[in-house]
This record gives structure tokens, C-alpha cells and sequence, in this order.
């Protein structure tokens, strides 16, 4: 959410401290996200448009738990992005809880490409998510969180294609997604 507070970091993301979203952005202050990479059996990523029309992956900010006094785990983030943007609690009526014994942290890495956000100085890390046929597929789920639309599974080389038709209309999280496999979309 964008009036909640984000988990700023120091330049090595070992200090954490809560920090509003327009001050981390608007100065580039670093801070925790977190990217999901969900592929279903037949190797295709699941991918959708956005409100403003850029193709993303989904993702997020890692949040400072102000009823706690302390930061989300990335883990937790990750969890909590699948619920929001898939809108799990509504989508599946079973298997929710078990999703989150199906991430796999693939790796941390600074993303400093630039985003919608302004300043982009972000520790990320990434997860990946096997979705399982048991789960339903999330192309056909009702309500979608954050106003994302056109949910589908791309094949690696489809997603490129489409990048590569619209540069500028990829998020920061897919750019990334995308030179993590050395493949290198213009800005």
C-alpha cells in the first residue's frame, strides 16, 4: 500500500527501519521487494497487464508490520503478494495456506532499473512458485488484486516477444526477470 510504511534498508540490507513509500522513492532511499516467478507445469510464466497497461510479474514491496514494531520477512511479503494480487482468499477454497510451503527463494539481487516508482534502489528477492494443477488456474480466478488484467502463462521466448513490441511498457520487476536470463529489453 502506498501510505504504509516499507522496510528501508542501509546499502548492504542489513539495517532495516520503516519508512514511507514517497520518501524512499522520491530519494532513492534503499529498501526490501520482493518478485515472483510462478511457472505451471508446461514452463510458461504467469504474467498480466497492469492498470496503467505495462506487462509485470507479480511482486512488491516488503512492508514494515507497524502492529509489530518490526519488518516483514521477505517471505512473509511473498506470501502476502501472492494473497493480494491473486486474491487468494476468495480465488481458492482450499490450498492457500499450503502455497507458501511452495516458494523457493531463487536469489537476492539490487534492482536499480528504473520504474513508475521514481527512484528505484531496491534489495529484491526473488521466489519462484510452482503453481500446481491442484490450485485451479489463476487465469480463470474472479477479481484479481490491484486492478491487473489479461492474466495469462507465457513461455519464456513469447514473454521477450512481447517485451521487445512495447520496451517501455514492461514493469521493473519483468525487465529484471527478463536480464536475469540475459535477455536485454532497451529503456
Amino acid at each position: 500500500m502506498k501510505n504504509s510504511n516499507l522496510c528501508a534498508v542501509d546499502s548492504k540490507d542489513l539495517v532495516v527501519y520503516p519508512l514511507d513509500f514517497d520518501t524512499v522513492h522520491d530519494n532513492g532511499i534503499p529498501h526490501r521487494s520482493i518478485h515472483l516467478e510462478i511457472v505451471n507445469p508446461e514452463n510458461k510464466y504467469f504474467v498480466w497487464t497492469r492498470q496503467d497497461g505495462r506487462l509485470e510479474i507479480p511482486g512488491g514491496h516488503v512492508d514494515w508490520k507497524d502492529d509489530e514494531n518490526r519488518p516483514e520477512t521477505y517471505k512473509e511479503a511473498a506470501y502476502r503478494e501472492l494473497n493480494e494480487e491473486l486474491n487468494l482468499s476468495y480465488n481458492m477454497s482450499n490450498g492457500a495456506a499450503s502455497i507458501s510451503d511452495y516458494l523457493i527463494l531463487i536469489k537476492k539481487i539490487i534492482n536499480q532499473v528504473p520504474s513508475s516508482h521514481r527512484n528505484n534502489n531496491e534489495w529484491v528477492t526473488v521466489f519462484s512458485l510452482a503453481w500446481q494443477y491442484q490450485w485451479g488456474d489463476p487465469i480463470l480466478y474472479k477479481n484479481l488484486g490491484d486492478g491487473s488484467k489479461n492474466p495469462c502463462w507465457l513461455a519464456l521466448d513469447d514473454i521477450e516477444r512481447e517485451s521487445e513490441k512495447m520496451p517501455m511498457g514492461i514493469n521493473a520487476a519483468l525487465r529484471l526477470f527478463l536480464q536475469r536470463r540475459n535477455i536485454l529489453i532497451p529503456i
